[in-house]
């Protein structure tokens, strides 16, 4: 779908740090830090000529488009909406427009109609020509809530090797205050590193591991 060579620069702010296509990254903050980069990185991407699929569990898809618009430059004339949205909130749209919507899935428990919708989408991204894709799921807290841990890691398997089958980049966030060690290290093993947010400045700051030639470093993550 995608260049191999052509990679992502994850957010707009200096210095750059980009990664390989295909890459999936598990980002763990307390919320809403790891919301926050994930929004900033995804309006990075629509600025920069791409598209955003995100599969929200935790508010409805308005509530989450509206968020990513506001983050966003989407010219009014745009030939095609650069947002979608898997809306597995179980409290319905929350949308008058649900142009943006992929599919609405009754409840993040159900993780094959996710799957399903996940695949229907870049397949339709692929009919469109669309070559640059960035994937954010809000969030795998809410599906463990639903869904057993070993269960759930199969699931990221499944999408992580579909984001790299695809050359996109995908975002994960991980509400890590919610969780033991042992179940986000289990969960740690499905990606290809680690983005690490803290919000305790005045700005969020973002520290990727695990992925060779990417800096470790601290790094201040702007819109």
């Amino acid at each position: 779908m995608t260049d191999p060579t052509d990679a992502y620069d994850l957010f707009a702010s200096p210095p750059a740090v980009d990664l390989p296509t295909g890459t999936s990254l598990l980002v763990t903050a307390a919320q809403p830090a790891g919301r926050e980069f994930i929004v900033s990185s995804l309006a990075h991407g629509i600025d920069t000529g791409g598209d955003a699929l995100v599969l929200t569990a935790d508010d409805p898809a308005g509530t989450v488009g509206d968020e990513l618009r506001a983050a966003a430059t989407v010219p009014a004339d745009a030939a095609t909406d650069p947002i979608r949205i898997i809306d597995c909130q179980t409290d319905g749209l929350g949308v008058d427009d649900d142009s943006m919507v992929d599919r609405d899935v009754n409840t993040p428990r159900n993780l094959t109609d996710i799957g399903i919708a996940f695949k229907d989408a870049f397949d339709r991204f692929d009919r469109q020509g669309v070559d640059r894709v960035r994937f954010g799921l809000l969030s795998l807290s809410i599906i463990l809530s639903y869904v057993d841990q070993e269960t759930v890691y199969r699931f990221c398997q499944t999408l992580t090797r579909g984001l790299a089958n695809e050359g996109a980049l995908g975002l994960f966030a991980l509400n890590d205050n919610a969780h033991d060690e042992e179940t986000i290290a289990t969960l740690k093993r499905a990606f290809d590193g680690v983005a690490e947010v803290d919000a305790s400045g005045e700005e969020l700051s973002v520290r990727i591991t695990g992925l060779d030639g990417v800096t470790d470093d601290w790094v201040t993550v702007s819109a």
